[in-house]
């Protein structure tokens, strides 16, 4: 997946929630209400797709032909065993039956790794925090919805009637009719999103048993990392993992200027 590609699928994605002002109590009283509905859910889709996103693009694994979750967990786990000398044991990570499902103590591991697993962790939050509260989201834009039309048409009487100038009433009614447009539009995002939350439980559901196993296998390769000196996820994907990848692509390598080692971490947190 390009750079590209991948803006442009979250750009189409992305719920918006930023409005026209219109100069009128009423409508923009309307507006406002619908804006901070949509950032809530816009705030589920980011949880969702922004992290699942990242995991991939940290770990390398985005450059697969056909990139799967569990690669990223494989991935990090090679890779914190690789930062333990190819024992994993040594951080203390843990599969716990709660959310996130993955216990780890940033004192024992990277940045780098630590970024990874934020993005796992804010993943699956959202996709046991989410749905309710999206079903509460997609119930209250549905009555916006229905207001919508009525709005529309009372709204551009009210511009009409009011006391802005010619060129102010002109632009009015041009910002009702953009929010309008955008605010059916969003609603309909808010709709597929609901789908795709569904789907990401089920896969959830389908990853959480390979966890254990994909933990206990994690120092084979952790190990061979560490021999070979690298510790960076991006380079020990690209040196270890089976999979076949993309045609031209290039697996985008650590350019954080190095990583702080356990200790500097553990003295850093503590100041």
């Amino acid at each position: 997946m390009g750079c590209g590609a991948s803006k442009e699928n979250k750009d189409d994605k992305e719920i918006k929630y930023d409005f026209e002002r219109i100069g009128l109590i009423t409508l923009d009283d309307f507006f406002n209400r619908a804006a901070g509905v949509l950032e809530t859910a816009e705030g589920i889709r980011s949880g969702l797709d922004d992290n699942k996103e990242s995991g991939f693009e940290l770990t390398g694994t985005n450059t697969l032909k056909d990139p799967k979750y569990i690669d990223v967990i494989q991935v990090l786990f090679w890779t914190l065993s690789a930062e333990s000398k190819g024992k994993i044991v040594d951080t203390e990570i843990d599969i716990i039956s709660e959310t996130p499902y993955i216990k780890l103590d940033k004192r024992k591991c990277s940045r780098e790794a630590w970024e990874i697993y934020e993005t796992f962790a804010g993943y699956v939050k959202t996709i046991m925090d989410g749905p309710k509260t999206l079903e509460d989201l997609v119930e209250q834009l549905q009555g916006l919805s229905e207001r919508l039309t009525s709005l529309t048409t009372e709204g551009k009487a009210e511009i009409q009637n009011s006391s802005l100038t010619f060129g102010e009433k002109v632009k009015a009614v041009a910002n009702l009719g953009k929010n309008s447009t955008k605010l059916t539009k969003n609603i309909e995002k808010c709709k597929v999103l609901k789908t795709t939350l569904q789907q990401a439980k089920t896969d959830l559901q389908d990853l959480l048993p390979k966890l254990k196993d994909t933990l206990k296998t994690a120092d084979e390769t952790g190990l061979k990392a560490h021999e070979a000196k690298l510790t960076s996820a991006p380079e020990i994907f690209a040196k270890f993992h089976p999979g076949p990848k993309k045609e031209g692509a290039v697996v985008k390598k650590d350019d954080k200027g190095g990583k702080k080692d356990k200790k500097e971490q553990a003295v850093q947190q503590s100041v």
